[in-house]
């Protein structure tokens, strides 16, 4: 929405993210059967109508669904309930290695939900899952370590117009390919997110050093966001052989409902040397030195920036936004609302006069600053030169995932606990001994490893979701 003068113009009213729950790609129509045509009778081979065997009903895996392209939404609402279950199957299964992965905004949010410390909880978590066949618990954070240090390789790369935006969140990633793919999606930072790069540990590094197939590996991944289902199903989120990276995403709401209501009798910390695959049972869960909740990338660019070019000037604000609370007034008419200021993210500026360098860093999360950062863009008037951008207003400690309170005023007091129980998280000095050595075995194992770090992103088929929103 623009106001020009005193006129209000309303754009971009497609909404190519809606709810479609008709599938517009067809199943193929079964073949006739024909008459023999060298041969005379009497009587016609046709069958009547009445012989024919009955349809029987298509079965559609996520997998399938997903890769059509055909619906125009990532609601959880078309299959969050089936992965409960398909996660309890997956426990369950013949896989020779059951691997489940947690991310700490999850941690965090049943600590806040159980009145434990998140180390506990990891503790907890871990040995609880453990008993009931997991082989390895692991912290999706020692694959963030990667996801950092590699976008900032990618933001020093020359020569880029624009600014360089994070591609850790689906959901900017699906906006960018299905409504701005000629605006946002190549802006994109096509470093992946320490989801699918767990996956690569686990799958390729970690079947190595079992020495099994990555096939014969089961991962599971536990995530504040719904959109990680539809991430995990990329078409790029797998091996040539078809091995997918992760095999089933569950929400930290759904998780829930899995773990038993007392943690306390699995709290004891484990006596084994610590790796990168079992920090989380040494009650380890590492933090970020940035103040947001999402992996802190825009915070680590800035500092490695300020390491390598010690003479810069760092200024850092918050970006605020002009807002009108319309749900409380529709909800609560007899209240009297003022015009607020809502955090919506942080800018750095860095500069040196001297040379001249200038850089400008944000994060910014919601909806409202996908526009911004768009038009700004598509204007060529965007002043950032990096952008940590996330779908979720707050960032992943919101995310649509995370286990909710009641009522709005209660989730409040929730999410702020959830976010200052993130924020709180130590770094530790054995944890990135722990990530450096995966890393270096890694390396050694598959001098390729890179090739698992990078993603391939792909403009939707406009058509095909034009037909679909007609159809709807």
């Amino acid at each position: 929405m623009q106001v020009i003068g005193g006129t209000i113009k309303v754009n971009n009213v497609n909404d190519f993210i809606m709810p479609n729950l008709k599938c517009v790609a067809g199943a193929p129509a079964p073949q006739s059967e024909s008459a023999p045509i060298n041969n005379i009778r009497i009587h016609s081979t046709k069958k009547k109508e009445g012989d024919k065997a009955p349809p029987k009903p298509i079965k559609v895996t996520l997998s399938d669904c997903l890769s059509c392209t055909g619906c125009l939404t990532s609601s959880e609402e078309l299959f969050k309930a089936q992965d409960v279950e398909e996660f309890r199957r997956g426990l369950e299964c013949d896989s020779k290695i059951k691997v489940v992965t947690l991310s700490p905004q999850a941690i965090v949010s049943l600590a806040a939900k159980t009145g434990l410390s998140p180390e506990q909880v990891a503790v907890g978590t871990s040995n609880f899952l453990k008993s009931i066949g997991v082989d390895y618990v692991i912290d999706s954070s020692i694959a963030r370590e990667i996801t950092k240090a590699q976008i900032y390789e990618d933001f020093k790369k020359p020569n880029r117009i624009g600014p360089l935006v994070t591609g850790v969140c689906p959901g900017v990633v699906s906006f960018a390919e299905k409504n701005e793919p000629k605006t946002l999606m190549p802006q994109l930072s096509v470093t992946r997110s320490p989801m699918l790069i767990t996956g690569a540990l686990v799958k390729d590094n970690l079947s190595k050093e079992l020495g099994i197939k990555p096939s014969e590996i089961y991962h599971a991944c536990v995530m504040p966001c719904f959109d990680k289902k539809l991430e995990a199903f990329r078409p790029d989120a797998k091996f040539t052989d078809g091995t997918q990276l992760v095999d089933c995403v569950v929400a930290t709401v759904e998780f829930v409902t899995v773990m038993p209501e007392d943690l306390t009798p699995y709290l004891e910390p484990s006596d084994q040397e610590l790796t990168w695959f079992n920090t989380l049972e040494h009650e380890i869960v590492q933090g970020t030195s940035g103040a947001t909740t999402s992996g802190s990338y825009a915070e680590y660019v800035v500092a490695q920036m300020e390491h390598d070019n010690p003479q810069i000037n760092c200024e850092q604000k918050k970006i605020y936004a002009e807002y009108v609370v319309a749900q409380m007034e529709r909800d609560y008419p007899q209240i009297n609302c003022e015009q607020k200021k809502m955090y919506e993210g942080i800018e750095f500026y860095l500069s040196d006069e001297i040379s001249g360098f200038e850089k400008r860093i944000a994060v910014m999360n919601g909806y409202r600053n996908f526009q911004r950062a768009i038009n700004q863009i598509k204007g060529g008037k965007s002043k950032y030169d990096f952008i940590e951008l996330m779908a979720c207003p707050g960032g992943c400690a919101n995310g649509a995932g995370q286990i909710k309170a009641e009522n709005p005023m209660e989730q409040k007091r929730l999410l702020e606990k959830v976010t200052s129980l993130y924020n709180a998280l130590p770094e530790n000095n054995e944890f990135k001994g722990a990530y450096e050595k995966a890393l270096d075995k890694w390396r050694s194992a598959n001098p390729e490893y890179s090739n698992f770090v990078y993603a391939t992103y792909e403009a939707a088929r406009v058509n095909e979701l034009i037909e679909a929103a007609n159809a709807w």
